[in-house]
């Protein structure tokens, strides 16, 4: 069996009517001549949607076919999602808003026999033109009977919480949120490796058949989670290492997300339990481990296995990191020991609050 090695994927380009050509203009990536791009699938096992190994002895080998031969060298110790990688990364170009829709928590999913699990997300904004806004989780107050009578008389946009964007902010978007990206963002996105969606609302758009889009109102409203404080943009908490700033965004139990901006030079030997994806969002930095290395551009994806213990970046770049954590061994306790405040560890997105609470009770601290 071959060795592992980080590994570069085919990016799969989706056409999108509401996508554009950013992705050529901000991350050089290679479109089809005058087509709409909206999404480039970066990281994915989908039945129809494969990754392949762009280069090296594995060269044309799916990811589906990697989780299956290698296991936890791969993927590390976390449960797989029905068999297969447990996270689906992309990058999203969005020129004009997109549906305002929801995703099923994995129980929800269960009883309406979806055929993948629920789907808790996030977004990091790599680039918003002036003054465009997202939309994310509903207004305080708002119950699901104020939603019905808003959706049917046409005015459940004022349920809707908005944000306007700019680089570098973050989202974490739980299952149950509603949401939908405005026009003039791109952002990464990181998820659940599922396509459970339900749609609320398309602004009227036509889809390719020349039919107006499936709306799932009724799986929407079961869906949404109407006791959810409002949603806000994710600060994080940046702890410095020599030189270098890394700053943890958010964390649940499905995947933890950290901005690492390297100055001169990174080294990640944390004992680790699972894979890690990393997107280069800036700088043309080289990848170096065991005996080898590897030179990468912006805009590239790279998944390391979670079997290469010992890896450095070198160069001054910018690198988000996605990775299936355990939120105490990886993150809180790291940050205690450091001396990071409960104030400031209850500021990282996701699970990580409730963590901490219970990991100082059960610790005492």
């Amino acid at each position: 069996m071959d060795s592992l090695y980080p590994l570069r994927f085919e990016e799969i380009l989706k056409e999108k009517i509401w996508g554009g050509r950013n992705l050529a203009h901000l991350f050089d990536k290679r479109l089809p001549a005058d087509a709409l791009v909206g999404e480039s699938w970066e990281v994915s096992d989908r039945d129809d949607d494969q990754s392949l190994v762009l280069e090296g002895a594995l060269k044309g080998a799916t990811l589906g076919d990697l989780v299956a031969r290698y296991g936890e060298q791969l993927v590390g110790k976390h449960p797989l999602a029905k068999g297969k990688f447990p996270l689906l990364f992309k990058i999203i170009d969005a020129q004009q808003q997109l549906s305002v829709q929801v995703h099923p928590t994995d129980e929800l999913a269960l009883t309406y026999a979806e055929s993948d699990p629920g789907k808790t997300e996030m977004w990091y904004v790599l680039a918003a033109r002036e003054g465009a806004e997202l939309m994310v989780g509903l207004q305080s107050g708002v119950t699901k009977e104020d939603f019905w009578e808003a959706v049917q008389t046409g005015r459940f946009e004022e349920c809707l919480n908005y944000f306007k964007v700019k680089g570098g902010d973050a989202f974490f978007l739980p299952a149950g949120s509603v949401h939908a990206l405005g026009a003039g963002i791109m952002v990464a996105e990181i998820q659940e490796n599922s396509d459970a969606t339900y749609r609320v609302y398309d602004w009227g758009r036509i889809g390719s058949d020349g039919k107006p889009r499936e709306i799932h109102l009724e799986k929407a409203l079961s869906a949404i989670n109407f006791e959810r404080p409002s949603t806000n943009p994710v600060s994080g908490i940046t702890v410095c290492e020599g030189e270098n700033r890394r700053t943890v965004l958010a964390a649940c139990r499905y995947f933890a997300t950290e901005l690492l901006e390297i100055h001169r030079s990174y080294r990640d030997e944390r004992v680790r339990t699972s894979f890690s994806i990393l997107f280069f969002v800036e700088g043309n930095p080289l990848v170096v481990w065991d005996a080898d290395q590897l030179q990468i551009r912006r805009g590239q994806t790279l998944l390391m296995p979670a079997e290469i213990n010992e890896w450095t970046v070198e160069g001054s770049c910018k690198v988000l990191k996605f990775y299936v954590p355990d939120i105490a061994t990886d993150i809180i306790e790291p940050m205690v020991k450091r001396g990071v405040t409960d104030e400031e560890i209850n500021l990282i997105g996701g699970d990580a609050a409730m963590t901490f609470a219970r990991w100082k009770t059960e610790s005492r601290v």
